[in-house]
């Protein structure tokens, strides 16, 4: 007797790198298995670093997406035609996040801010990263990702803006063990990297 198929309910996976390629095109044998997904009615979840706001809308729209896990796991987002809805933010702790930021701006490198599924940067801050070793590929994600504001950073998280995750690229590793020691005596920051001479920072509760 064959054993009968027993199928997932609920699907989650990695966007960069893995269900995208690293110039993040999607292979038509993705596509055919998120459609598949979606026939058979199995929640397929993105599960990223990226904010809520730069899901690729083809993912969404193959897979009928109806939930988000983003900003490497600090936010749940319900997805729906008129946008997004959080379900669950696990904010980074405004004091601490001004700290980072201030430490960041008289180092001299670039950082950013999620906040209620979009990313924030400064005007003009975004020519840094052509600076970094990063792929042209991930720099033009970025800068189209990316809301350029006429305010401080400071300013802006001082104002009340939640802070989901910071993101910083450096190009010497003294910058890199500053931050990571700066997470370390703060007691309720935790660093990640998805790249070369990046460091994504959340609040210690996210996992």
């Amino acid at each position: 007797m064959c054993k009968e198929q027993v199928l997932p309910r609920i699907v989650f996976c990695d966007l960069d790198g893995t269900l995208l390629a690293t110039d993040k095109s999607m292979s038509d044998r993705t596509r055919r298995a998120l459609r598949g997904l979606a026939m058979r009615d199995i929640l397929f979840v993105p599960s990223t670093g990226r904010s809520v706001a730069g899901l690729p809308s083809e993912v969404i729209a193959l897979a009928h997406a109806q939930y988000a896990v983003t900003a490497d796991g600090a936010s749940i987002y319900r997805l729906t035609p008129a946008g997004h809805e959080s379900l669950r933010m696990c904010q980074v702790d405004r004091n601490m996040a001004l700290g980072l930021l201030r430490l960041v701006h008289a180092i001299g490198s670039y950082i950013d801010v999620f906040s209620d599924g979009e990313a924030y940067v400064e005007r003009g801050e975004l020519d840094k990263l052509d600076d970094m070793p990063l792929l042209s590929d991930d720099r033009a994600y970025i800068r189209r990702v990316r809301n350029e504001i006429d305010q401080p950073l400071e300013e802006f998280v001082a104002q009340g803006h939640a802070v989901e995750r910071l993101t910083v690229f450096y190009t010497n590793l003294d910058t890199r063990a500053r931050i990571i020691a700066y997470a370390r005596d703060s007691g309720g920051l935790a660093c990640y990297t998805s790249g070369a001479a990046n460091i994504e920072v959340t609040s210690s509760d996210v996992s």
